[in-house]
């Protein structure tokens, strides 16, 4: 990301293994964007949310899924979350705006 080279919070972190921690080699930080943008040709607002995207080489069973939303500061961390399989919403989760 801009303005972050070298943050030790890379994508890689995303699945390293290593789930319960507060420590910063294991986190991954998504680009803070703006979710609501504005259509230029007629002013509609058009969503454009950060997407992770987990693809399986082949058929795979899931148990669960357990997601941590960390925040090192109050105006981070999801606020709108959707899980997709095979192209159909599963599970969405909204969480209320932080302070």
């Amino acid at each position: 990301m801009a303005g972050m080279e070298g943050d030790i919070r890379t994508v890689d972190k995303l699945v390293d293994g290593c789930n319960a921690t507060l420590d910063d080699r294991h986190m991954w930080l998504a680009p803070l964007r703006n979710t609501k943008v504005y259509a230029v040709t007629n002013r509609e607002v058009a969503k454009c949310p950060n997407v992770v995207t987990v693809t399986f080489e082949g058929q795979v069973a899931l148990g669960g899924v357990r997601l941590w939303n960390y925040t090192k500061t109050v105006e981070r961390g999801v606020q709108e979350l959707g899980i997709f399989c095979d192209g159909r919403l599963i599970y969405r989760v909204t969480s209320p705006t932080n302070p």
